[in-house]
């Protein structure tokens, strides 16, 4: 039996997909368990309560989690994942508003949550491709 080359062992491990999955997740589960901190960063401009909103990315995050993890899911997974990363960007852009007032360190983290949406998203698109 010959193996695989490691070009083509890489990209067919899951890996990625199951470390986004289990991120995508961690934060849904949380969305329920604590939302206090995710409504707070709901834009005020956007009609209806923010625990909706909390709640229905909360359901978002686990759904697109739970499409990562299943090899016949996972290029939607991982569009999914591109789509939500792009529509909470609004929220965390609003958190950096929102925290001008705050301790030093706080407003670094959430200025800091900016650009890091671009790796995230990077990372479903090969997760998207090597599906």
């Amino acid at each position: 039996m010959t193996s695989h080359p490691p070009e083509l062992q890489q990209i067919a491990s899951p890996t990625p997909a199951y470390r986004l999955a289990a991120m995508l997740l961690g934060l849904g589960a949380t969305h329920f368990l604590a939302p206090r901190p995710f409504d707070a960063i709901i834009p005020a401009e956007l009609p209806g309560s923010p625990r909706f909103y909390t709640y229905a990315s909360g359901v978002a995050e686990l759904t697109t989690g739970a499409l990562l993890l299943a090899p016949r899911s996972r290029k939607l997974g991982a569009l999914a994942a591109v789509a939500l990363f792009v529509s909470v960007f609004p929220a965390n852009v609003n958190m950096v508003r929102l925290w001008r007032d705050k301790p030093l360190p706080m407003r670094i983290g959430a200025i800091a949550r900016l650009p890091l949406q671009i790796p995230m998203i990077t990372e479903a698109l090969k997760i998207y491709r090597n599906a």
